[in-house]
């Protein structure tokens, strides 16, 4: 299901509440193409989102207090037609970002200290550099029904072939194969060789140092997607 709203282009994300996390680049970016057929969700978030669209003036935007309930962030996400990321500080793997795709939403982000956000849209969307940039994008998502739709079904392909419950078996069937091939006890027998190695959840990592004897501080936990309902 979806949230019952008449606006046709409905921009807007998901995060937790904190202060610290909060940018200001998607809600001003949104203030420069409103119109009355556009509308702005917010999902939790810091207070400082509610604000900002205050002092921008900004006429169709709705802030949701957080949850905890899938079947009301599905339901959020359902209703949204693009998904305008921002992050001050940047993203390492972000599950709302993966959300976004598993529900086909194009997604619009922008540059920050950590750039795990740009590597994760990849061509499903956007990472820019100014708010400019941003409302710009914005404006051609709402514009370009063809170019939208390849947004769409990109996001899509890349939530099934990196993020989808299939794909991450496939990751860890791999991850444990290579180990006993001979690069992998090359590898292992030298580990002067490699600056790290990445695991995919802290269990990885305790069997990599556990059961193969890896450098605990050589190996590096870099969450990967979820399976969502």
């Amino acid at each position: 299901g979806k949230l019952p709203f008449d606006q046709k282009h409905i921009f807007g994300m998901h995060q937790r509440d904190n202060d610290h996390i909060f940018s200001p680049i998607p809600l001003e970016a949104y203030s420069k193409i409103e119109n009355d057929d556009t509308m702005f969700l917010m999902l939790g978030g810091s207070i400082k989102y509610e604000k900002q669209a205050f002092d921008l003036g900004i006429k169709n935007a709705l802030f949701c207090p957080s949850t905890s309930d899938v079947d009301a962030i599905h339901k959020f996400l359902n209703t949204l037609t693009v998904y305008a990321h921002g992050r001050s500080d940047g993203e390492q793997c972000s599950s709302a970002i993966i959300e976004a795709l598993s529900h086909s939403l194009p997604v619009i982000t922008h540059t920050a200290p950590s750039m795990g956000q740009a590597e994760q849209v990849g061509l499903a969307g956007a990472c820019v550099e100014t708010v400019e940039q941003y409302a710009a994008m914005m404006k051609m998502m709402m514009e370009d029904q063809e170019k939208y739709d390849e947004f769409s079904k990109e996001a899509k392909r890349r939530y099934d072939e990196y993020y989808s419950m299939n794909a991450i078996i496939d990751k860890y069937a791999k991850l444990f194969v290579w180990l006993f091939d001979p690069y992998g006890q090359f590898l292992l027998q030298n580990p002067n060789l490699y600056k790290s190695m990445i695991a995919p959840s802290q269990w990885v990592k305790d069997l990599y140092v556990n059961k193969f004897g890896m450098d605990e501080s050589k190996v590096v936990v870099w969450p990967v997607g979820i399976e969502l309902k």
